[in-house]
């Protein structure tokens, strides 16, 4: 879980990852949460969220990738709009990987995000679970 404000309102949105949820009949596919955030606290109504299966997400909803393993919101491009970072530390057969939502009046959008992995970075993959949590 995190907090932050993606649509610069000053009122923090929450984001949650359920990486144990299953999309349709694939098992642990996973999938991330947001909350909006108003001035008497965050709410359900207006909620959304964001799985491979979205559309414009780059990937495909996959047994046991278990997106929304971690979850993290920053200012990445001191908008002052926090971006949502996503791991899937499944993705892969347990290799791991990251997407990035960029912050938006309206939210974080699948509309330009982007995600990388081992592949990307060019380190080894076997089981490292990128994307399983991180630092604070």
């Amino acid at each position: 879980m995190a907090v932050g404000d993606f649509n610069g309102d000053g009122y923090g949105e929450i984001a949650v990852g359920v990486p144990g949820e299953d999309q349709g009949t694939v098992v642990n596919a996973g999938g991330t949460v947001v909350l909006p955030g108003t001035a008497t606290g965050p709410r359900g109504k207006g909620s959304y969220g964001f799985n491979q299966g979205t559309p414009e997400v780059v990937g495909a909803v996959e047994k046991d990738d278990r997106f929304g393993g971690a979850v993290s919101l920053r200012d990445l491009n001191g908008d002052g709009r926090a971006e949502l970072a996503v791991g899937a530390p499944g993705e892969n057969a347990g290799a791991g990987a990251l997407w990035v939502f960029p912050a938006a009046a309206s939210g974080p959008a699948a509309k330009g995000s982007f995600s990388f992995g081992h592949g990307t970075l060019g380190t080894v993959a076997t089981k490292a679970g990128l994307g399983a949590a991180f630092n604070r």
